[in-house]
Parts: C-alpha cells; sequence; structure tokens
C-alpha cells in the first residue's frame, strides 16, 4: 500500500461508494417504461443540471484537459467555451422538438423524422462510442487514478469492479439511479476541485502571481495562429462546434437526461446551467496541475 493512503482514506472511499450505490438504488424509478428510462418526466433544472455535469466531466476529462493544460495551456478550454454556445443553441431550437416528441431516445426521434434506416445506423454507432470510447476511457483513467494510488492493485479488476459498480443501480433503477448518483457525484466534484484549486493558487501565492509566472507565451492564450498544433484557430471555427453539437444535441448519455424534465423550461434551465458551470472548468480543473516551479 502506498505510504501517502492511510486506512482512513480507503475507509472513506469504501463508504463513498457504498453510499452513492445505496442513495442511487433508493432512489429508483423502475415501475413502468416512463420511469425507467426518463425517470417519470419529473425533474427539475437543478438535478438535471448537476446530472449534465458529471456525466458530462468523466474521470477521462478530468486527466485529459488538465494534462493538456499542462502540456500546451489554456486553448483546450476552447473546447469548454465552444459547448456554451452551442448548449445556449440546442436548448433554445433543439430541446423542445426532443422533450415534446415524447420519444426515450435519439435513434427513436431519428426513425420518426426520417426513417428506420437511420434509426438503425444511429443506434449503431452510439453504441460503439459509448463502449469503446466513453465508457472505455472512462473506466480506464478512473482505474489509472487508483494505480497511482495503490501500485499494486490489478488495473482489469479495478475496471471490471468500477463497471459492476455502475451497472447495479444503472440497470436495477434506471435513469432515475443513474441522475440521483450524477448529482452526489457532481456535488462531490466541484467541491473537491474548489479545493483542490484554492491549495494550488495559495501554495505560488495567488492568483496574481499565477498570471506574472506565465502571461509571456502562448500558454494563456486561447486563440492561437493557425499553425499551432494544439487548437489552431481554423480548429475552433470548423470542428469543435461539430464535436459540440454531436455530444451535448446527439448523444443519448447526455439528451437522456435532459428528457427527464418535467417540462421544456425546466430542461431549457437545467441546460443552462451545466453551460454556466462549464465557465468556472478553467479555475477548477486546468489551472492545477501546472509545474509551478
Amino acid at each position: 500500500m502506498d505510504a501517502q493512503v492511510s486506512w482512513l482514506d480507503i475507509a472513506i472511499i469504501i463508504a463513498f461508494i457504498i453510499g452513492i450505490v445505496w442513495w442511487a438504488l433508493r432512489n429508483r424509478k423502475n415501475s413502468s417504461e416512463g420511469e425507467y428510462f426518463l425517470a417519470g418526466k419529473s425533474q427539475n433544472w437543478l438535478v438535471i443540471g448537476l446530472s449534465l455535469f458529471s456525466a458530462s466531466i468523466s474521470s477521462s476529462t478530468l486527466i485529459g484537459h488538465s494534462g493538456e493544460t499542462f502540456i500546451s495551456g489554456f486553448a483546450v478550454f476552447n473546447y469548454n467555451v465552444g459547448a456554451v454556445f452551442v448548449i445556449v443553441f440546442i436548448s433554445l431550437f433543439f430541446l423542445p422538438f426532443y422533450i415534446k416528441s415524447g420519444i426515450y431516445t435519439i435513434p427513436e426521434y431519428l426513425g420518426r423524422r426520417f426513417d428506420d434506416r437511420s434509426r438503425k445506423y444511429f443506434s449503431l454507432i452510439t453504441l460503439i462510442g459509448n463502449v469503446f470510447l466513453d465508457a472505455g476511457a472512462a473506466l480506464f483513467t478512473g482505474a489509472l487514478i487508483l494505480k497511482m494510488m495503490f501500485p499494486d492493485i490489478d488495473m482489469m479488476w479495478v475496471i471490471i469492479g468500477m463497471g459492476v459498480m455502475a451497472g447495479i443501480y444503472t440497470i436495477i433503477g434506471g435513469l432515475s439511479s443513474a441522475i440521483n448518483a450524477d448529482m452526489i457525484q457532481s456535488v462531490v466534484l466541484i467541491a473537491g476541485s474548489i479545493l483542490l484549486s484554492w491549495f494550488a493558487f495559495d501554495e505560488i501565492g495567488g492568483w496574481g502571481e499565477f498570471v506574472t509566472r506565465f502571461e509571456e507565451g502562448v500558454w494563456m492564450n486561447l486563440i492561437r495562429p493557425a499553425t499551432d498544433t494544439t487548437v489552431p484557430w481554423f480548429g475552433i471555427l470548423l470542428s469543435l462546434p461539430v464535436l459540440s453539437f454531436y455530444f451535448w444535441g446527439n448523444n443519448q448519455v447526455i439528451v437522456q437526461r435532459v428528457l427527464s424534465a418535467k417540462s421544456v423550461n425546466e430542461g431549457r434551465v437545467g441546460f443552462l446551467f451545466v453551460a454556466f458551470l462549464y465557465v468556472f472548468t478553467l479555475f477548477i480543473f486546468m489551472t492545477r496541475y501546472r509545474d509551478w516551479e
């Protein structure tokens, strides 16, 4: 066992895992299709916003954004800035159609709007993307963090354990269990990230000292020249909106949570709330792993 991890730390981790599973199952709704897949369409904007934040900020996002910021600077924040504008657009024009149509999934909507071929095609690429890209990356990076804390553990068993844990309450309780677990995890994620960033800035002497150290060069520049290898300016205009429209407007993991809203307005406010939270990810996710020395 790593010397920096105490038995108290282990007890807290285990208690948190048990608590999340208990809370998710306690708040399950699975007596009908509407309750199982859409949580009974009874969620308010705060629950939806927190669930969206947790669903979109996985362990792969935390490590990926922080790591890329460490390497190339704030330009990676353009992904989140672009997401804010896309979320506003989708909440105004896409979301009312989704909620009022009474659909359970995005492939179902495409099948109604176009034909059965589009439904099957999008279902296939959604399954492949969610299993091999989203879930796979999230499980691997989560296991990687635990591997850093406990070097002797087998990552494969950690991945299996995390998958089983999430599957227990999701399969049994449906969307309502997933949303309630997301809500608690979002609070812990935001609070923990704020504290970690606070300690990091305090260690170097505050935000002013941070700006003084890195104001020269491109590390703090969001807009980069066309020759930049990370996020050139034309990539911001042409590529990032396409990615954001898929993730926030067509990704089943995201859209299904909004479909659980009790009304269009509740869904819109929840969507806009997660956009509001995304603005602050620059300060709580992307500034804390830089090598200050």
